[in-house]
Formats: C-alpha cells, sequence, structure tokens
C-alpha cells in the first residue's frame, strides 16, 4: 500500500508516527511521513522518505512563548490562532498533490486538510490520537484544560464549549478551502476530525479509551522506537558512581531563552534533596556541570530511564510512555494540553505523587516531590507491575497488522478519484 502519515506539531506528535513509519516501510509498504521542516535531519537520518509540511512550528512557539510564562497572554494566543489558520490554508494548497494517489492517509495533531482532501480523493483515512483525551468524554475534560477533578456533567459542558472554540478557530477556513474544491461545508469540526474510526496509540494500562464514546475505537498501544547502543561512557560512569540518580527534563517545552534559569533551578533542586540529577535542557553544557548534577543532550529514553531512580518530565505522552515502560516512578510538571491529563494519570495509577502544574512550580515543591517519590515504596512497586505488563506486548506489530487489515478491507481503486489541479479550483477497550 501506499500510505501517507502527515502531522504538525511538537516531538511527541512526530515521534509515534516517524516509528510507525519505519515500521511500515520495513514490511514493504509504500510510505511517505509529511512533517514539520524542523524535522527533516530527524526522519531522513533515519532512511523515512520525507515531505516538509507547513512553517517551523516549534520555532514559532519558542518565540511567542506559548508553552511558558506567558501562555494565557492573550495576545500570544491570537498570534497563535492566525498562524494555525494560515497553516491550514497551505496544508490545502501544497497537500493535494501529495496525498493524491495514496491507499490510506493516517494524521495527528493539527493537520485538518487531510479528511477535507481524503474525501476529496476518495482515500480512507484515520486520525491517531497520542491520549485519550481527545476523545470527547464525561471522564474527562476538554483537552485544552488542566483540572481532572471536575464532576462528570462538568467535563460534558467542556466539551460542549471546546467544540464552539474549535468551530470559531478552524471551521470557517476549512470551509473556504472545501468550497473552492466544490464540496458541501463541514457542521462539526470534532465529527470532522474524528471520522469514522479514531485510532489511539496510547497504552490502555495507563489510560482507556472512555466507555461513554459511542463511535468506533482501536487502542494499539504506543508506538516505542528500537533504539540500539549505549549511553555514552561519561554518563555511564557518573550513573555507576553512586545511587541512582533521579532525572529532570522537559523535552520541547524547554524554552531556550530560560534554559540558564532552568540551570540554576536544578542546581538548587540537587542542593535542596542531596540527590543525584541527570538534567537535560541546559543550553551548551554537557557533563558534571556541579556535584551531584550531570548535563546531558537528548538521549534516548529507553536506554537512560532504567537507570534512574525517578524520572521528572512534562508529562508528554512518550515520555510518559518511556518512563512506565522502563518501571521508574515518574513526578510530572505539566506546561499544557493532554499534559495535565497524564500528570493525573501517573498519580491515580499510583506510578507518583500529584502533579506540579508548570505555573506554581518551585524548588521546595519539586524537591519535596522527589523527596516523596523516592520515600513511597508503592510507586516503585507499582512501576515494576505496569513495566512488567507493557513488555509483553507489542504495540507497533499489532498497529503494522491492522492497518493491513483496512488494507484487505478497503477497496483502493484509483478510478473515481478527481485529478486536482489547486489553482483551478470499534474495536473499544474500555
Amino acid at each position: 500500500m501506499k500510505i501517507i502519515l502527515a502531522t504538525y506539531g511538537s516531538l511527541g506528535d512526530l515521534q509515534p508516527l516517524l516509528t510507525f513509519s519505519l515500521a511500515l516501510k520495513e514490511r514493504g509498504h509504500d510510505v511517505l511521513l509529511c512533517a514539520p521542516p524542523e524535522d527533516a535531519d530527524r526522519v531522513q537520518n533515519q532512511q523515512c522518505p520525507y515531505y516538509p509540511l507547513g512553517s517551523n512550528t516549534r520555532e514559532f512557539l519558542n518565540q511567542i512563548n506559548i508553552a511558558g510564562p506567558h501562555q494565557k497572554n492573550p495576545i500570544a494566543w491570537n498570534a497563535t490562532i492566525l498562524f494555525l489558520r494560515q497553516e491550514i490554508k497551505n496544508q490545502f494548497k501544497y497537500l493535494a498533490a501529495v496525498v493524491n494517489q495514496a491507499d490510506l492517509i493516517i494524521w495527528n495533531s493539527t493537520v485538518y486538510a487531510i479528511p477535507s482532501l481524503a474525501e476529496y480523493f476518495h482515500i480512507p483515512c484515520r486520525f491517531l490520537a497520542i491520549c485519550p483525551q481527545s476523545i470527547p468524554s464525561s471522564y474527562h475534560p476538554f483537552f485544552h484544560l488542566s483540572n481532572h477533578n471536575m464532576p462528570r456533567w462538568m467535563n460534558k459542558f467542556t466539551w460542549l464549549a471546546g467544540y464552539q472554540l474549535e468551530n470559531i478557530v478552524c471551521k470557517r477556513v476549512i470551509n473556504e478551502e472545501r468550497i473552492k474544491l466544490g464540496m458541501p461545508p463541514i457542521r462539526e469540526i470534532y465529527d470532522y476530525k474524528l471520522g469514522d474510526e479514531v485510532l489511539v496509540a496510547s497504552d490502555p494500562i495507563l489510560g482507556r479509551i472512555p466507555s461513554d464514546y459511542k463511535h468506533p475505537c482501536v487502542q494499539l498501544g504506543y508506538f516505542h522506537a528500537s533504539v540500539k547502543g549505549e549511553l555514552d561512557t561519561d554518563l555511564q560512569n557518573y550513573i555507576a558512581a553512586g545511587p541512582k540518580p533521579v532525572y529532570i527534563g522537559f523535552g520541547s517545552m524547554t524554552i531556550e531563552k530560560y534554559a540558564k534559569k532552568f540551570e540554576v533551578f536544578v542546581r538548587q533542586v540537587a542542593q535542596a534533596t542531596q540527590h543525584r540529577l541527570v538534567i537535560s535542557g541546559v543550553a551548551d553544557a554537557h557533563g558534571e556541570i556541579a556535584k551531584g548534577c550531570y548535563a546531558v543532550g537528548p538521549v534516548p529514553h529507553s536506554l537512560l530511564f532504567p537507570q534512574m531512580s525517578a524520572v521528572v518530565h512534562h508529562g508528554g505522552a512518550g515520555t510518559v510512555a518511556a518512563a512506565a515502560r522502563a518501571g521508574v516512578p515518574q513526578i510530572t510538571v505539566p506546561h499544557f494540553f493532554d499534559q495535565f491529563y497524564w500528570g493525573h494519570q501517573i498519580f491515580v495509577q499510583g506510578l507518583g505523587p500529584r502533579p506540579i502544574n508548570r505555573q506554581v512550580l518551585t524548588v521546595p515543591r519539586l524537591s519535596n516531590a522527589i523527596q516523596e517519590c523516592l520515600a513511597n515504596t508503592s510507586f516503585q512497586r507499582r512501576a515494576t507491575f505496569i513495566a512488567n505488563r507493557l513488555r509483553k506486548q507489542d504495540p507497533l506489530r499489532y498497529a503494522v497488522t491492522y492497518i493491513e487489515s483496512i488494507g484487505r478491507d478497503t477497496n483502493f481503486s484509483n478510478s473515481k478519484r478527481p485529478q486536482l489541479h489547486y489553482g483551478d479550483i470499534n474495536h473499544r477497550q474500555s
């Protein structure tokens, strides 16, 4: 099959689709991964066919600091909305010629042109959610919200309000582009986005598809990349020189201009806790930058996390899954969106203490959370139990097999597909 995979957003959005693309390619499928231009080297270095999609999203978010202290700034949010609307227009303009001969399209994040182009060219497509909170439900709030302790009726209300927000932000520009293609307007953004069937790339033991979502869903599990090699010698020597360290890193949520402040912060945490740390996110630093404080660049989580006593992170889906598979307790510092969902899940699953909102993160709060995480042996027992369950599963193999079953059940004839010249025109586990 010729399979197009498209993503637009953070590394957390990219990595599962890149891993999935490589697995499909290994099985002999003709794949093409459409991803932001800042991901070109990461994708092409793994010999994955690549098409640059849109603008540099992480550079834009870093400039307006939407994930940092100014995330509630209305000017920043307005800039984000305008940016997204322009990107949707560009998706319609440039993706049409890329996807028109595909047999199947898989997408995530905000590549909102895909369902329309798939419909226009009569191509089956599937939305791939990285988190169950992408699915409307009374069991969790709308994914922009951080409060996961509301009653079910209030959660349901947040989704009704969220529908309106998404419609205001995206529906008009989508319908303008559909009209150019001679297609009827959409009525509801979430019906449009989620389509006939949702694929969920997360592990049920960490967060299940909500039982009140009545449309077909398939929960595949998280797609872990196969990583070979080992940690560099200096890092291995540091780890072996004493008790297992605690890892602290916020992934792509790290804001470059705050890297120096972050370094000062983690030094203070190391001093307050008297625990050895491995930290990621300190600019231009490598090695032991202070006593008991070792800075690293990008390191495969699957190699590093099993050697840690606990992992402090932003609550990204991939980091949660990697730490869970490694069998270590977790402390989350959510910044936005589904990170609050995962922070809540870590707590209710007994894998770590209550999450700490980025906006109230202080040295005493994080130091106390680390002390609690290491002192409470139930966190480690639960982490070991879940890790043993996860290691017996092979989500990636299951996902490839499932995608191939879609291919067998679908007529991929190209005979009905129009030729577009843009300038001219459940398998629920609950």
